[in-house]
């Protein structure tokens, strides 16, 4: 994972790797799409899932702000096995077209 994906450039490279190394939280940058980019090692103890496995998910994210309480409330669904079965289709249908 890069540091500088995290906003962390004004950080010397390693100062910020080493940061996110040792740091107990979760760290990560998400695309619009739902699918992790880049994840601090703490996703990996916590869930007990490998950073490999983690990026390789689909999560279609709901979150709203809410400033009177000054709180965000988010949800995640996992569309993986979806984001899986569309692509096999279109795999599928691009063989056929062929």
């Amino acid at each position: 994972m890069t540091a500088r994906g995290l906003g962390l450039d004004a950080w010397p490279d390693a100062a910020a790797a080493r940061l996110l190394e040792l740091s107990a939280d979760l760290a990560c940058v998400a695309g619009f799409d739902g699918h992790f980019r880049e994840l601090s090692t703490g996703w990996s103890e916590l869930l007990g899932y490998s950073t490999d496995e983690l990026t390789a998910r689909w999560l279609a994210w709901t979150a709203i702000g809410v400033p009177e309480e000054q709180a965000y409330r988010a949800v995640a669904r996992d569309l993986t096995l979806q984001h899986d079965a569309r692509q096999a289709k279109a795999d599928s249908e691009q063989r056929y077209a062929d």
